[in-house]
C-alpha cells in the first residue's frame, strides 16, 4: 500500500495505491489518522489505483468518515468498477461522497 499527498485548490487529495487487504489494515488504518491529522479541510481520497480493497480496510475507511472533524469534508474518487459495484450492494455511496476522478472530487468539495 502506498500513500501520497497532493494539494489541488486547496483541497487535500490523499493518493492510495496497492491492495487494501487484510494483511495490511493496520498500515491503512494508521495511514488513514495520518491523513485526519495532517490534511484540515478538504479531503479526496483517490482510489485509482486500489485493486482490491477487504472488508477490514471498508471498516477502517467508515471509522476514518467518523473521525473527521467538523471542519473536514470527504470525498473518494478513482473507484474501480468491482470496487465501486461493492460500495453501492453496501450503501456505502450513502455514506461518502462518490467522484469519478480525482479532479471531480476536487470541484464536488469545492462546491460544498
Amino acid at each position: 500500500m502506498e500513500l501520497t499527498f497532493d494539494t489541488v485548490d486547496n483541497v487535500h487529495v490523499c493518493r492510495l495505491a496497492g491492495r487494501l487487504e487484510a494483511a495490511v489494515s493496520d498500515d491503512f488504518r494508521a495511514a488513514l489518522e495520518q491523513v485526519t491529522q495532517q490534511c484540515p479541510g478538504a479531503i479526496v481520497l483517490d482510489m485509482e489505483g486500489v485493486g482490491f480493497i477487504g472488508s477490514a480496510c471498508l471498516g477502517a475507511l467508515v471509522n476514518f468518515q467518523k473521525k473527521l472533524s467538523d471542519e473536514q469534508t470527504l470525498a473518494i474518487s478513482g473507484l474501480s468498477v468491482p470496487i465501486h459495484k461493492m460500495f453501492v450492494v453496501a450503501t456505502f455511496d450513502k455514506i461518502f461522497k462518490i467522484a469519478g476522478t480525482a479532479d471531480e472530487g476536487v470541484a464536488l468539495l469545492k462546491g460544498a
